[in-house]
């Protein structure tokens, strides 16, 4: 870890120090000040602990203010802040606390992009530091998997802070990029700390290679090795018994209560780990390419897919059949003979057996499916005993649909309707175990206005 930390910091300083070696010729653009309101109601869902929500209101609202700075044509600087008002959920009707507008700073950006060779079109790009890394640029909401996930458990996330338009990941670390074949094939190399999701701090690297030799089709292969570089080994892969399988003649086993809960640890166990292989593959096909019709939006009727493994790597019981850690999505955008900018919509297929809980993670930081009754009971046992019948397969459809029209320059409006991932934030600003909308009925819309100078 400290060889890695090492090195990106001499490249870091290589690429400030290469742009201060001749006259140093520095460009402010104007600061930027954006908002947005978001208003919208969960029409129905679920929380943690079987708490129903049914035409609950949710409202967000926030204000950024952007400088960017550019040395010497070749290293841009940017820093972002915002605030972030809102209100969390669930609401409770004797705890006026909940029902209080919360606030949020955010760091939004603070980064730099360096650009070595034709400035139009760069042989290599590095940026570092902490920035917003969309390598899907069709997914409106879905998708987005190589960082939006995880391995083991392979839990999916939407939306976040941001509900509307955060089909991304906010990355803190180091990202190379290359343009070839004059820019139609693109290599991106990463290395990044987890942040968000536990075990937090330990350092992620990912590659990714786009193909795109025109505007009719676009391919993406991409593979992140998760958790790869622990900060501390012994979180990344617990050596707990509540974390923990049991080889046996007749095939491997959860440990029973007993066993849990003796003084002296159970020899000859395996442990599962958050360290784990994801890969995934995407394409596009804009059929409009082709039409060129005067009626439509130039990427109306552009149907694109996603897919991903989280977790290459097969574990006992839990994680022992890859076919059930494989998300897809499939998108389109609509045909809107320009009555708004563009409509898109998505559909997911994710055939795990558990609910989308990181209960265990949070709470414990086991990396083990939550929402099973917690390690070592009897339900968790239970559970085990009936996977594949837990979830109907219709639970495991998610959608959403997503709209844009500007109205005029700076001001635009946003609609999503969606059953996704989204897990609203509680009045401790913590998110929720489980996505509000757990099952095929459960759904919520949101409304943006969108404005900035």
């Amino acid at each position: 870890m400290q060889k890695i930390s090492s090195r990106i910091a001499f490249l870091t300083g290589s690429f400030a120090l290469s742009a201060f070696a001749s006259d140093v010729d520095i460009k402010h653009d104007a600061t930027r000040i954006g908002a947005w309101i978001d208003a919208g109601q969960v029409w129905q869902g679920e929380l943690d602990n079987d708490v129903k929500v049914e035409k609950q209101v949710v409202t967000r609202s926030k204000v950024a203010l952007t400088q960017v700075t550019t040395v010497n044509d070749r290293l841009t600087l940017t820093g972002a802040v915002g605030g972030l008002f809102f209100y969390s959920l669930p609401i409770d009707a004797a705890g006026p606390h909940t029902r209080l507008t919360k606030f949020n700073a955010v760091l939004e950006e603070a980064s730099g992009l360096y650009k070595y060779g034709d400035l139009d079109m760069p042989f290599m790009e590095a940026k570092f530091g902490l920035f917003f890394e969309k390598y899907n640029p069709d997914s409106k909401n879905l998708g987005e998997y190589l960082y939006r996930s995880g391995t083991y458990p392979g839990y999916l996330q939407t939306g976040g802070w941001y509900i509307l338009n955060n089909a991304g990941y906010f990355m803190q670390g180091l990202k190379t990029s290359f343009n070839l074949l004059d820019g139609d094939l693109r290599a991106e190399g990463a290395i990044f700390m987890e942040r968000d999701w536990e075990p937090t701090y330990d350092l992620t690297p990912s590659l990714m290679v786009t193909y795109k030799p025109g505007d009719i089709f676009q391919l993406g292969v991409g593979m992140a090795f998760n958790h790869l570089i622990p900060a501390k080994p012994s979180i990344t892969t617990p050596e707990d018994e509540r974390s923990a399988y049991k080889p046996t003649p007749t095939g491997d086993s959860l440990l029973t209560n007993t066993e849990l809960f003796d003084t002296v640890q159970t020899p000859g166990l395996g442990f599962y780990s958050f360290q784990g292989i994801k890969a995934v593959a995407r394409a596009s096909f804009n059929l409009q390419s082709i039409l060129q019709s005067d009626l439509l939006n130039p990427e109306d009727l552009k149907f694109y897919a996603e897919m991903a493994i989280l977790g290459i790597k097969d574990y006992p019981i839990f994680y022992d059949d890859i076919s059930k850690r494989m998300p897809l999505m499939f998108g389109v955008n609509l045909p809107t003979f320009k009555l708004v900018d563009m409509a898109s919509f998505e559909v997911e297929y994710y055939n795990s057996d558990f609910p989308n809980s990181l209960e265990e993670v949070y709470e414990r930081t086991l990396p083990v499916p939550g929402g099973i009754g917690g390690a070592g009971t009897p339900t968790r046992f239970a559970y085990v005993d009936s996977l594949g019948t837990q979830r109907k397969l219709r639970d495991k459809v998610k959608w959403s649909f997503w709209l844009n029209k500007k109205v005029v320059s700076g001001l635009s409006l946003y609609f999503q309707v969606a059953s996704d991932h989204f897990r609203p934030i509680n009045f401790n600003l913590k998110p929720s175990y489980q996505p509000v909308t757990q099952t095929w009925n459960d759904w919520y819309y949101m409304f943006r206005l969108n404005f900035g100078i």
